[in-house]
Order: structure tokens, then sequence, then C-alpha cells
């Protein structure tokens, strides 16, 4: 197959030859406006950060949350292109470098606001449910916030920083709380009850338990600690947030969206009841 700027160069030389020079000017603009179009549609690259199974694969290439954005570029013919899986730090420098044109992070996010370049959040792709996991046979009851103040707590990372001010000042004023990226040791940490919460996202932790084979789900507890978590694609680009907005409206008119769920039904529980 000829390459784009191959063949714009190789037909203006062939229509030069029989044509005036202002219709071979008007061709000239024309052809490598074409090809300016052509640049424009390159794939698009992203960072997840720090994402897991269901949402993201370790492969890369699916994932609940992956299948979604890449269905929505494809329905307004964008292309995902590489995906990268790095702390948010390194993402966000990823975007400001041109290295990346997206990342895929919590819908509100203050360190996103921080920075002096500009990033365009695109609408809800799909929700974090974010809970709090104790052992079943502990039979803890976490009505309220206050619940949480004498207890062992895991959370993920960025956890007092997501789940609202009333969370993040317990967490600062508990001694016993504390936050990591690694949630691989939450499952056992708690059947060995060195914690007494851990703080994960529900299906991440479930995942987790089903790939080890060691634990099953049951024997935990998932309790709600606050409204699920909306994820976003904030975007470089306003064009590629508009035309990506437009991507989601149509799989969520077309069925693609719902499709994508039932794929992952036994992976994806929308709430922590």
């Amino acid at each position: 197959m000829v390459e784009p700027e191959n063949n714009t160069v190789q037909n203006f030389m062939n229509t030069s030859m029989y044509l005036p020079l202002s219709v071979m000017l008007v061709l000239f603009i024309v052809s490598f406006s074409s090809y300016g179009e052509y640049i424009k549609e390159q794939p698009i690259s992203i960072a997840f950060t720090y994402s897991m199974p269901p949402y993201l694969s370790k492969d890369m290439n699916s994932g609940i949350e992956r299948d979604i954005i890449y269905e929505a570029f494809k329905a307004e013919g964008m292309t995902l292109g590489k995906i990268h899986n790095v702390h948010y730090k390194r993402a966000i420098n990823m975007l400001e470098q041109g290295l990346i044109e997206g990342i895929v992070s919590n819908m509100t996010n203050y360190a996103y606001d921080q920075r002096d370049v500009e990033f365009y959040p695109s609408n809800k792709t799909i929700d974090y449910v974010d809970c709090a996991i104790t052992l079943a046979e502990q039979n803890f009851i976490l009505a309220s916030i206050k619940d949480y103040e004498d207890k062992t707590i895991w959370g993920f990372k960025t956890a007092k920083n997501t789940l609202g001010p009333e969370f993040e000042l317990m967490a600062n004023h508990n001694p016993n709380y504390t936050e990591d990226s690694d949630q691989e040791m939450q499952a056992e940490m708690l059947v060995l009850k060195r914690i007494d919460i851990a703080i994960s996202d529900r299906n991440i932790f479930s995942s987790k338990l089903i790939r080890g084979g060691k634990h099953l789900v049951n024997r935990f507890k998932f309790q709600k600690i606050g409204e699920p978590t909306p994820r976003t694609l904030r975007l470089s680009s306003q064009n590629h947030l508009e035309r990506f907005n437009q991507g989601l409206d149509k799989i969520k008119q077309n069925g693609t969206f719902e499709k994508i769920l039932l794929e992952y039904e036994n992976n994806y529980a929308a709430t922590c009841d």
C-alpha cells in the first residue's frame, strides 16, 4: 500500500502535466489538506493510572474500562493507540510532554487542577465501586465514618483524597490508617486479622481473589462508604474530547455499551451491596 505522503505527491505530479497553474495550485492545497487530516487521525495514545482487572487486563488489550474507551473512539472513526499503565504523576508528565493524548482517572482529582497544562475531562465512562471490606465472620457494622475511627485500615493509594472530606478527616486522625498502591495482600491481611478494614474497589478486590484461588469472595463483606466514583478520560485536545463524548453517546444508544457490561457481568458489580 502506497504511503499517504507519496500518494499525494504522485497525484500532484501526474496532474501537473495537463492543468493550468491556478488549477494545479488548488489541487496541491486540497491534496495536502487531506494529508493534514491523515496526520490528525493518528491513533490516540493514553495512560491508565495503575489500573487492574477487570478494568484493564495485564496485557492491556481488554478490560471493561479499556473496551468502553476503545468502542467510543471507534464509533467516531478514531483509533485507540498505545496504552501505558503508570503512576498518575508519570501520566501527567507524559501528557505535558506530548507523549500521550489522554489519561484515564477518577473524575474528581485535584492533582489535575494544579497543573499548568489544561485537561479536558470526558463524560463518565464507568464507575469504580469503592467499598469497605471486612471479614464476614467478624460482622463489623460500618454505618458511619465514626465506626472506622478505632479500626486498623488499609486503603488504596489516594483513598482519603477520593472518598470525601469526612473520610479524609478520619484517616488523618487515625494512627492505624495506611495507604498503599499495592493491594495484593489486602485479603490475606484481613484473613490473618492484621487489619480490620480494607478499602478497595469491589471488583478489583474480587478479581484478585478469583485469580489467586485461595479465598472465596463470600468470605468477605462489602459495605458502602459513599457514592460510586465516576471515571473519566482526560484529553489534551478539545476536539478529541467532543468526539469522544459523541462516541460514548453513540455506543450507549446503539447497545454496544450494554454489550460490554454483559460481557463482564461476572466481573463487575455496580454497588457494594
